[in-house]
């Protein structure tokens, strides 16, 4: 029972931040203003520029994939697109596969790989991923429990802004 619950809460966090990222700045003119003037154009665009390794085109699929965007959504392609540009080192996108590794989307639940993911883009700076590499420390989802590692991230993503209250409240709603 208590499992369940965390998952669902991390269910919550993790549609709010995975929102979040699809307003990020990858998108010429605001994602919305550019997929009501071209969705199908900019499928076509970022598809050619994935399938040749644009690791921001495989983020920006991985969105239109996610969100059902101009094309079927599919979290199964999300995850392929959002894997690829996190391979490579886009934080954003190692944020959104972790989550979606975390709450099964497009294939099965993987704490262990969700952690790994998340952490990346936390060292990076992320502060999203810091909060999510916190909450998962101080649930032990992936990783062993450990207070002292979640305290040492929730006290990274403080210093860019978000406050650990702020976590725990989207974690209970």
């Amino acid at each position: 029972m208590k499992r369940c619950l965390r998952a669902g809460a991390l269910s919550v966090l993790s549609i709010l931040i995975i929102t979040a990222h699809a307003q990020a700045d990858f998108w010429p003119g605001g994602r919305d203003g550019f997929l009501r003037r071209n969705s199908a154009a900019a499928n076509t665009e970022w598809y050619d520029r994935a399938e040749q390794g644009d690791p921001r085109a495989q983020y920006n699929l991985a969105i239109l994939y996610y969100k059902g965007d101009g094309i079927r959504q599919s979290f199964r392609k999300a995850k392929k697109y959002f894997k690829l540009a996190a391979d490579q080192g886009l934080p954003a996108a190692q944020t959104n596969v972790g989550i979606m590794y975390i709450r099964g989307q497009g294939g099965d639940v993987n704490y262990y790989e969700g952690f790994n993911y998340l952490k990346s883009a936390a060292e990076f700076g992320h502060a999203k991923a810091q909060l999510y590499v916190a909450t998962l420390y101080a649930q032990g989802l992936g990783v062993e429990a450990n207070d002292e590692r979640a305290e040492y991230w929730y006290a990274r993503a403080a210093e860019q802004g978000l406050s650990r209250h702020t976590t725990k409240i989207a974690l209970t709603k």
